[in-house]
């Protein structure tokens, strides 16, 4: 399989958080900045300009997210791998069980983009925006971090839904960034799924249709809802393509590798 190569720096901000869409990008995204706005400007940038997608919190604080051009939208062969620049610069790769993420991701395309209309089954063996480019995105990163471990940490949605606390901390840490004890629990209260959830619900974002759950961004907010959501067969079919993978024997198997 040839993939493509990104020989050029295509993102300038020089702290990143890299991952494919529906893994809880977003939620890790505005604590990081509102923390980080808090340590360097002494203010709260959630109640004076808002946060996400500001195009000043982007600049003064040179600190983004990307999905690292649309590899829910190629094939396996198609997806962008980072250039040897990129260790020169600060990069979360946040991940969550493949299988929750194409659930999530069916349904916000379905649902919420309305872009999609075939089953679940169907989506998670499209050629473009299936298991298998979610898996070569994955694994891309997985290397990446192997091989820069001093400038690129992988976190786990898992983690973040179970010890926010504590994997917040490690990523403050890691950039480098002092802050408040009580502000950062005050910041994870804040960004709850259970308060996302409702201001959404208050104030629906465009493509949230109030009464319909799979059409909010904050949709579920579950660890492992893959298992109500799959049929038996399309778990099966999950499990044989992500089981001889290492990432996945290592982070949801147990296995040591």
């Amino acid at each position: 399989m040839i993939l493509k190569k990104n020989k050029n720096v295509d993102i300038s901000e020089n702290n990143i958080i890299v991952a494919y869409p529906r893994t809880g990008s977003s939620w890790l995204y505005q604590m990081i900045v509102r923390l980080w706005w808090m340590s360097k400007y002494n203010e709260d940038c959630f109640e004076k300009i808002g946060i996400e997608f500001n195009p000043e919190v982007r600049g003064k604080l040179d600190f983004t997210k990307t999905h690292f051009f649309d590899p829910h939208l190629k094939q396996p062969k198609e997806i962008v791998i980072p250039s040897q620049t990129y260790a020169q610069k600060k990069v979360i790769f946040l991940f969550r069980d493949p299988r929750d993420t194409i659930v999530s991701l069916y349904h916000f395309r379905k649902d919420r983009r309305k872009n999609y209309s075939s089953s679940i089954s169907s989506f998670i063996r499209e050629k473009k925006g299936g298991i298998d480019s979610l898996i070569t995105f994955y694994s891309i990163w997985f290397d990446y971090q192997k091989k820069y471990p001093d400038s690129a940490m992988y976190l786990s949605y898992e983690m973040l839904h179970k010890n926010t606390h504590k994997e917040l901390n490690r990523c403050m840490d890691f950039l480098g960034i002092n802050c408040d004890a009580d502000f950062l629990c005050n910041t994870i209260e804040l960004f709850s799924f259970k308060q996302s959830f409702s201001k959404e619900m208050e104030n629906p974002h465009r493509g949230t249709e109030v009464g319909n759950v799979n059409s909010f961004h904050n949709r579920k907010g579950v660890v492992g809802s893959y298992e109500q959501e799959l049929d038996k067969e399309s778990i099966s079919y999950l499990n044989k393509k992500l089981e001889p993978i290492k990432f996945f024997q290592k982070h949801y198997m147990g296995i040591n590798v």
